[in-house]
């Protein structure tokens, strides 16, 4: 059986992989962790982040296999005997924890690894399946999704190298909220996609129960803004850590109001801007934090170039997109300001 298939690789890799590097390599950025640790820090991570992943979507596919046949989506956790099952959940949870023999382990970063695995289990397996519950079901997606491993990360980095930061507990609370908030947004965007599948198998969440109308309003009229605003004073407090952080997150918005052609605001409804803006922070989190620390990092140490690299091939779809979206965005700045300034001129 393709392992590559079970997993839904593809459906993750270029997402949540790029998200929890990002918060590799901005610790080692800021700890000045030297580059013979940082690749090995990096690459336990990297196998561990792939390992409990996969243990999550594939435990994930087998329990919801009746729920997926009865909506008529594809689960590839049907082709596999029940003894394969368990070989494939038991061999990817044994690779999740190799890495901490060699990552330094304390009761916290350890104990909040195993939350992880802990609440990916219950969200699906019976008796508790979680994910039954409207809204238990969106609290724990949204901790194990985005704020558990991020969390791990920091501490295990943290207490790698036993430096503390400025304001770190203010940093972090500010943190916890900021990803609790990404990870509600994300979960309540994929009921909203999923929500015809779901009802067709008869699947009660948020999105069913409330209505697509009311989850998007949340999503755009609360989440949404309530994200922004605790990533900007985020960005405030570790840009003193990060050089050029500010710029960077000043030149995010520019473009996205450049992209979104924002001067149009008074003649296109908010809720249709907002609606465009539901996954634009993402492109922040996984595209451009990752490949930005990694750059700060090669410029402090051209070794980190032997990183920078492979990752932009592993992962070009930031980069593709860029290309495809910046000429867009050009083409139609020069439309508007024509229409605005020279109507006559425009056919």
């Amino acid at each position: 059986m393709d392992v590559y298939k079970i997993t839904r690789l593809k459906d993750w890799k270029n997402y949540l992989i790029p998200f929890l590097l990002g918060f590799v390599f901005i610790p080692i950025y800021i700890y000045k962790t030297t580059f013979e640790q940082a690749i090995i820090l990096i690459l336990l991570f990297l196998i561990t982040i792939i390992a409990t992943a996969s243990y999550g979507f594939l435990l994930n596919d087998i329990f919801d296999l009746k729920d997926d046949i009865k909506a008529g989506k594809t689960n590839f956790s049907k082709e596999l005997t029940i003894r394969a099952r368990i070989a494939y959940i038991t061999i990817f949870l044994v690779i999740a924890l190799v890495p901490w023999l060699f990552l330094p382990v304390s009761f916290f970063n350890f104990g909040l690894f195993i939350l992880q695995l802990l609440l990916l289990a219950l969200y699906s397996m019976p008796p508790f399946r979680l994910k039954r519950f409207v809204i238990t079901s969106v609290i724990t997606d949204a901790l194990y999704n985005c704020v558990i491993m991020v969390f791990v990360i920091i501490f295990t980095i943290h207490k790698f190298n036993g430096i503390a930061i400025n304001n770190e507990k203010v940093v972090l609370v500010v943190l916890f909220i900021a990803l609790f908030l990404k990870g509600l947004r994300g979960i309540l965007l994929h009921q909203l996609a999923d929500r015809k599948n779901d009802r067709k198998a008869d699947i009660k969440t948020f999105v069913t129960r409330y209505s697509p109308v009311a989850t998007n309003n949340i999503i755009s009229e609360i989440l949404l803004p309530l994200e922004f605003i605790t990533v900007t004073v985020l960005i405030a407090f570790v840009s003193k850590h990060i050089p050029g952080l500010i710029w960077l997150y000043l030149g995010f918005v520019f473009y996205i109001a450049f992209k979104y052609r924002l001067w149009n605001f008074r003649w296109i409804p908010v809720k249709n801007y907002l609606f465009y803006f539901r996954f634009t922070l993402n492109d922040f989190y996984e595209g451009w934090i990752p490949l930005y620390a990694l750059v700060l990092l090669t410029i402090r140490d051209i070794l980190f170039i032997l990183i920078l690299v492979p990752y932009i091939l592993l992962f070009p779809e930031f980069i593709r997109k860029l290309c495809k979206d910046v000429p867009e965005t050009i083409v139609n700045f020069k439309s508007d300001y024509k229409r605005k300034f020279y109507p006559n001129k425009v056919k």
